[in-house]
C-alpha cells in the first residue's frame, strides 16, 4: 500500500511539471506572433532576387498597382503592335528588375521591326502577307501597290483572287484552286509563273515565291511578287531571234545541200551529156556503112542465087568435063559450097539485122542529152538502156548471168523528157544488176561451205513491169530477188550522196537524181518497198500527159 501511494504521489508530480512546460511555450510563441506582426507594419518585408524568380505571390509584398502597369504596356504592345510605348517603374524594386529587362527586349525587338520595315517598304518586289484561310491581304508593301495600281491602305483585307489568274485573260481563280496552287508552290519552293490584273484591268506576267508562316492558330502566305513583263519581252523577243537565226541556218544548210546537189547534178548530167553525144556519133558512124552493107547483102544474095541456078543448069546440059577442070572443081567442092555460100551469107544479113538493132538501141538511148517535151514509147526506152546495161547480165564469174523477165502491158504514148527519163531506167537497172552480182560476189568468198550456199540461191533476176493504173497515170515496176534493202538505210535511199558502196566506187547520186527527175521535172513519184533476201522493187508512177 506504501509504495501505491509513493507513485501516485511522483507522477503527480511530473503532470504539474509538463504542465508549466507547455504554459511557457504557449506563452512564448504569442509574445513572438505580436512581436513579429508589429516589425511588418513598421518595415516591409524583402525578399532575395532568387525568391523573387522561385515564384513568390508579388502581391504580397503591395506590387499590386507595379505589375498592372507591366501588363498593361504588354497588352498596348500584342494590341497595337505599336512598340513605342515603355514600362515606367522604379528600377530598384524586383518589378521595376522586370520592367527594365522587358523595355530592353521590346527595344531591340522595335531595333529588328524597323530593319525590316525599312527592307520591305524600300523592296523593288512586292510583299504581301495572306491569310491562308481567307486569302485576305493582311499586308502590303508600296511595292505591290504600285505593281497593281492601288494605294497600299487600299490592298489591306481585300481578297487576292481578283489579282491573279492563270493566264492573260480576266478569269480569275476560285478560293480553293488558288490555295492549292501556294500551298504546292510552298512545298515544292519553286516559283509560280501567274499574270497580275491591274486597277485599270492590264495583264501583266508575274513570279511569285511563296513562303507559309505559322502564327500560333493563325496561318499566312507570304508572297515575293515580281513584275517580269521586261523579261518575257526579252525573252520572247530571244526566241524569235533564236528563231530566225535557226531558220536562216536551215536555210543556208538546204541551200548548201542543194547547190551541192544541183553540182553533182551538173557534173553527172554533162557527163551524161557527153556519153550521148559519143553514144549518138558512134550510131552514126555505125549506121552508115551497116545499112550499105545490109542493103546490099540482100542484092548478093539474089545474085549468088541465080548464079548458083546457072551453073546448076549448065552442069545438067554439058557432058563431062575435061579431067583437069573436074579436078579443080572437085579441089574447091564447088558442090559444098553451093551447099554452104547462101547459109553464109544468111548469116551475115543476121549480124547486120542484130548490129542494126544495136544502133536503133544506141541512138535511142543518146537521148540522154535532149531536154524537149516529147510523147515517146516507154518501152523503147526501157529496151535501149538494157542493150546498153547487157554486160552487167554476164560479170563477174562468181554470178551466174542474170534472166531478165519482161512483163510489159499496153501502154499508151507518154509525154515525157525521154533522155531524163532513159537515165532513170539505167541508174535503177544497174543497182538491181550490181546488188544481185555482190550477193554472189559475199557469198563465193564465204568461208563455210560457199557451194552449198549457192546451190540453195535462186536464180538472179531481174523483172520489169508496166502498164496503167488509170486513164492519167502509168506504172513502171523494177524489182530483183537480190539482198534488198536494210530497214536501218531506207529513210536515207534517196538522199544525196548517200551510198552503200566502198569509198571511190559510188558517188550516192543515182537514186537521188532519179527521185528528182521523177519527182520535180516528170511531177511523178518514185517509191519502193523491200523484203530482206526476197525482193527489192523501185516503182516509177508517171502521168501520161504533163499539165503545164
Amino acid at each position: 500500500l506504501e509504495k501505491r501511494v509513493t507513485g501516485l504521489y511522483r507522477f503527480d508530480q511530473f503532470i504539474v511539471q509538463l504542465s508549466g512546460i507547455l504554459d511557457c511555450g504557449l506563452w512564448t510563441f504569442v509574445l513572438t506572433l505580436f512581436a513579429l506582426m508589429g516589425l511588418q507594419q513598421v518595415m516591409a518585408l524583402r525578399v532575395s532576387a532568387r525568391q523573387e524568380y522561385v515564384g513568390l505571390n508579388i502581391t504580397e509584398h503591395g506590387a499590386k498597382r507595379e505589375i498592372s502597369g507591366v501588363y498593361q504596356v504588354m497588352r498596348h504592345h500584342a494590341r497595337t503592335g505599336n512598340l513605342s510605348r515603355r514600362v515606367t517603374i522604379a528600377p530598384f524594386t524586383e518589378v521595376g528588375v522586370i520592367g527594365n529587362w522587358y523595355n530592353q527586349v521590346i527595344a531591340a525587338l522595335e531595333q529588328v521591326t524597323a530593319k525590316n520595315e525599312a527592307i520591305v517598304n524600300t523592296a523593288a518586289d512586292g510583299i504581301l502577307t495572306i491569310a491562308v484561310r481567307s486569302l485576305q491581304i493582311q499586308s502590303a508593301n508600296p511595292a505591290t501597290a504600285r505593281i497593281f495600281d492601288y494605294a497600299p491602305h487600299q490592298l489591306i483585307n481585300q481578297p487576292l483572287t481578283p489579282l491573279l489568274a492563270a493566264d492573260s485573260s480576266h478569269q480569275p481563280f476560285s478560293t480553293s484552286d488558288l490555295q492549292q496552287l501556294l500551298h504546292g508552290a510552298a512545298q515544292q519552293g519553286q516559283a509560280l509563273e501567274l499574270y497580275g490584273h491591274s486597277r485599270s484591268g492590264q495583264a501583266f506576267p508575274l513570279e511569285i515565291m511563296v513562303a507559309v508562316t505559322q502564327l500560333h492558330e493563325d496561318a499566312f502566305f507570304t508572297l515575293l511578287l515580281r513584275d517580269i513583263t521586261v523579261r518575257k519581252a526579252a525573252e520572247d523577243s530571244l526566241r524569235s531571234s533564236e528563231s530566225r537565226e535557226r531558220q536562216k541556218s536551215a536555210q543556208l544548210n538546204e541551200a548548201l545541200l542543194q547547190l551541192k546537189q544541183a553540182q553533182a547534178q551538173l557534173i553527172q548530167a554533162e557527163k551524161m551529156s557527153s556519153l550521148g553525144q559519143l553514144v549518138a556519133g558512134i550510131a552514126h558512124e555505125i549506121n552508115n556503112p551497116v545499112t550499105f552493107v545490109h542493103s546490099n547483102l540482100e542484092h548478093a544474095q539474089d545474085y549468088v542465087n541465080d548464079l548458083l541456078f546457072a551453073l546448076e543448069k549448065y552442069r545438067q546440059h554439058s557432058g563431062p568435063l575435061p579431067t583437069d577442070l573436074q579436078s579443080e572443081l572437085d579441089s574447091i567442092e564447088l558442090d559444098y559450097v553451093a551447099t554452104d555460100f547462101p547459109r553464109l551469107l544468111q548469116s551475115m544479113f543476121t549480124g547486120t539485122t542484130r548490129i542494126r538493132e544495136i544502133v536503133t538501141s544506141l541512138r535511142t538511148f543518146s537521148r540522154l542529152d535532149e531536154a524537149e517535151l516529147k510523147v515517146v514509147d516507154i518501152h523503147e526506152g526501157l529496151e535501149a538502156a538494157l542493150m546498153i546495161l547487157a554486160h552487167h547480165q554476164h560479170s563477174p564469174a562468181t554470178c551466174p548471168p542474170i534472166a531478165i523477165a519482161k512483163d510489159y502491158g499496153t501502154l499508151p504514148q507518154v509525154e515525157c523528157y525521154p533522155g531524163a527519163l532513159n537515165q532513170v531506167f539505167v541508174y535503177i537497172l544497174t543497182n538491181a544488176f550490181e546488188a544481185l552480182q555482190q550477193q554472189y560476189a559475199e557469198l563465193a568468198s564465204a568461208q563455210s561451205a560457199p557451194a552449198l550456199l549457192l546451190q540453195d540461191m535462186q536464180p538472179p533476176k531481174v523483172t520489169i513491169r508496166t502498164g496503167t493504173l488509170s486513164e492519167t497515170e502509168i506504172f513502171i515496176a523494177i524489182s530483183d530477188n537480190g539482198p534488198g534493202i536494210p530497214d536501218t538505210i531506207k529513210e536515207q535511199i534517196f538522199d544525196p550522196f548517200f551510198s552503200t558502196r566502198p569509198i571511190g566506187q559510188g558517188k550516192g547520186l543515182g537514186l537521188s537524181i532519179s527521185h528528182q527527175i521523177v519527182t520535180e521535172q516528170h511531177r511523178g513519184k518514185l517509191k519502193f518497198h523491200s523484203i530482206p533476201n526476197v525482193e527489192t522493187e523501185f516503182t516509177l508512177i508517171l502521168p501520161i500527159r504533163l499539165q503545164p
